[in-house]
């Protein structure tokens, strides 16, 4: 009879529990979605399209390497038309695409997109 009556009181708090741990998460993607209409709301950019294999297209003139952070400006839309070697992280604030002619791989630790688009 007790391990009925227990088993019973876990189920009628559980939900509750749950709702509760639930709460937290909305109120952690309302600071997250406060922080991504500031950054859409910024002003628009004329885009300049260049490849990834390009090292004009760098601003130190040179490719990417392994290892490497990666920034893809605002006002840059870069195509990936190569597989790069592993980087550290890429930051996608314009657009990165990846080209159609052939099977690509990108690995990196992580990718964030701050407004950007991929």
């Amino acid at each position: 009879m007790r391990l009925v009556s227990r088993v019973l009181l876990v189920c009628l708090l559980l939900p509750g529990s749950l709702l509760g741990a639930g709460g937290g998460a909305a109120i952690a993607q309302d600071d997250h979605s406060t922080h991504m209409n500031v950054v859409a709301d910024a002003a628009p950019v004329a885009m300049r399209t260049v490849r990834w294999s390009d090292p004009a297209a760098w601003p130190d003139r040179q490719v990417p390497r392994e290892g490497e952070a990666v920034t893809i400006a605002r006002d840059m839309d870069v195509i990936l038309d190569v597989t790069p070697p592993a980087l550290r992280s890429i930051t996608v604030q314009g657009k990165l695409t990846f080209a159609d002619e052939r099977d690509l791989d990108l690995v990196t630790d992580w990718i964030y997109v701050p407004g950007g688009e991929v």
